[in-house]
């Protein structure tokens, strides 16, 4: 939700010559839909299952390196699953940081498109607390997955990349 996942993701599979995959691409790709259609149309149940599945697709063609959705953990059966098959790494961030990497990219994110945005403030602090509350849900999740985890806030993708870098070579 924002912290760099498919950013960074597909910079290190350039940097380390690997396979990179992004669940929301994929899943786009394959039903052709954008994610809010398949939330508008069938439920974030519904999309969830569809993440699994892709889940599921990526890991049996061993894609080295896959960007997760932000709710991806939310079923036990993906966290099942990654805890199984992959080491994940939680690029975690403060909710003020996921609002400043989100704001031009918040209309493509179904479970942020209610806020009214009439007044700039308000917008920004409905937003903030939107994430925040999201986050505190979804965090029980990432503690459960995280092989480890890098805090990005006030960092630039190179130094997350660099410390990322540095945590695969004495780690893995």
């Amino acid at each position: 939700m924002g912290c760099g996942k498919s950013s960074v993701g597909k910079k290190l599979s350039s940097l380390l010559s690997c396979s990179w995959a992004d669940t929301d691409q994929e899943i786009e790709r394959k039903t052709g839909k954008s994610i809010q259609e398949i939330f508008d149309g069938q439920g974030e149940a519904a999309f969830r299952q569809l993440e699994l599945e892709t889940l599921r697709e990526l890991i049996a063609r061993k894609v080295h390196i896959i960007s997760l959705g932000g709710g991806t953990p939310a079923l036990e059966a993906s966290r099942d699953l990654l805890r199984e098959n992959t080491v994940c790494i939680w690029l975690k961030a403060r909710p003020e940081t996921l609002l400043e990497h989100m704001k031009l990219s918040y209309q493509r994110r179904p479970l942020l498109q209610d806020i009214p945005a009439d007044d700039p403030d308000q917008w920004q602090e409905a937003m903030l607390e939107r994430i925040a509350t999201l986050l505190k849900k979804r965090e029980s999740d990432y503690a459960a997955i995280a092989g480890f985890t890098i805090e990005v806030d006030g960092k630039s993708r190179t130094q997350v990349m660099t410390e990322l870098i540095d945590l695969l070579n004495s780690s893995l």
